[in-house]
């Protein structure tokens, strides 16, 4: 085959697939298809512009008129609480007693007036003196409790005139009922006496050996001036107060360890010596090994002999009034953390804590769910001392507060004890 020919076949080979490709371009298929989406595109619109036949918008028009009729402002100022600054823990406290106690008469809770006599410090006739420190006071004479020192003025013209020193750190002082001295606790364990004389600085005449007492207390044994020692180990001990070389008396009366003591005896023993005392293990009140009053879940911090009961303060925050029964007599919650009971005849002062240390007058006969007076609040309290006044001490001064002016407001709902 000559070239001419090779040529020529190629041409017509061409030219078919050229004719082929130009019957697919031209085929109709794809316009008919074209026109179909145009019509589908067309009737979606017409259906979503035509929405008159919905009427669901009249009736939830309808709905919302019918809620805005409803008084919604008018229930939300009926139902307004009280300012939660405007009511103290103490008057819920004391409204919910009554309650309790009178749940006849829950109907007319709301028209009962609390007092904020026990909340809002008592304005009382006070006297500020500048000698700060623990407090101890006996007929004329204030000693105030440093370290390593023990200072005693004058409660009169408060001039300085004994200052008593000791090697170790000092715990806690009484005055001597019977003799012109002062006896003190050391930190380490130890009973020591100072003779109030003319020195200038006095050391202890006076010293046992370590015992650890948790409680002492001044008594006169057939006619022998004595000091009755509680320890920590449960021992009781009598020493005479001219010899601290060992106790006269040593007996072991529980195995439990003790963390204080109340004594219920009388000041003078006399014949057969009998003493008449509790003793406080953490959150029990023993006899001996025997269990007086059966012991809470709870920490004793303070206890005391008032009139015919025994009154302990709680880490539960309650007070807790003991008669004869294992059980409590009476549980009165409070509003701080009592630590302290000071007792003065018909009456007994609070030392509790609650962001600031807060001092409360109590009277049962009056009222007892709550104090009949707060005295004032402080940052810091050394010691307090209840006698004719309430006298606060504080590390650079000590307060005294007058009572003979106080304003009492009774409480119908709680008419105290019967003492």
């Amino acid at each position: 085959m000559d070239r001419q020919q090779l040529l020529e076949q190629k041409r017509q080979r061409l030219k078919e697939l050229q004719e082929r490709r130009n019957v697919k371009v031209i085929t109709p298929e794809p316009i008919k298809k074209v026109d179909i989406s145009t019509q589908t595109i067309e009737l979606i619109e017409k259906k979503v512009e035509a929405p008159k036949e919905l009427n669901r918008y009249d009736k939830s028009i309808q709905t919302v008129e019918i809620i805005d009729e409803i008084p919604v402002k008018e229930i939300k100022k009926e139902v307004q609480f009280t300012n939660k600054n405007e009511v103290s823990e103490l008057e819920l406290n004391k409204a919910l007693i009554s309650s309790i106690k009178l749940v006849n008469k829950f109907k007319k809770l709301h028209e009962i007036e609390l007092t904020a006599t026990a909340t809002e410090t008592t304005k009382l006739d006070k006297r500020v003196v500048e000698i700060g420190g623990k407090l101890e006071i006996y007929n004329d004479y204030l000693a105030v409790v440093k370290e390593y020192e023990v200072i005693v003025y004058n409660r009169i013209t408060y001039l300085p005139e004994h200052h008593l020193i000791s090697i170790t750190p000092i715990k806690d002082i009484v005055f001597d009922k019977f003799k012109n001295r002062v006896i003190g606790v050391l930190k380490y364990g130890k009973i020591c006496i100072w003779e109030l004389n003319d020195e200038l600085k006095a050391l202890p005449v006076l010293t046992s050996p370590i015992i650890n007492p948790v409680f002492i207390k001044q008594l006169k044994i057939n006619e022998n001036d004595s000091i009755l020692a509680i320890t920590e180990t449960g021992h009781l001990q009598i020493w005479s107060s001219n010899i601290l070389k060992s106790p006269k008396k040593s007996m072991k009366l529980t195995e439990k360890a003790i963390t204080d003591a109340v004594y219920l005896g009388t000041d003078e023993i006399v014949g057969k010596e009998e003493y008449n005392l509790y003793l406080v293990s953490y959150g029990s009140l023993l006899e001996g090994n025997n269990m007086v009053h059966e012991g809470p879940k709870s920490i004793i911090y303070s206890t005391v002999k008032f009139k015919n009961f025994i009154i302990s303060c709680h880490s539960d925050w309650t007070l807790k009034i003991w008669k004869d029964d294992k059980t409590p007599y009476k549980i009165i919650p409070t509003t701080n953390s009592i630590t302290k009971i000071i007792p003065n005849g018909e009456r007994f002062i609070t030392v509790g804590h609650l962001r600031k240390y807060v001092v409360e007058l109590w009277d049962l006969s009056i009222k007892l769910f709550s104090p009949i007076a707060k005295i004032d609040e402080f940052d810091q309290i050394e010691s307090v001392i209840f006698n004719d006044d309430v006298i606060i001490s504080t590390p650079d001064k000590h307060i005294i507060y007058s009572l003979d002016n106080l304003d009492l407001e009774t409480n119908e709902f709680d008419d105290g004890l019967m003492l």
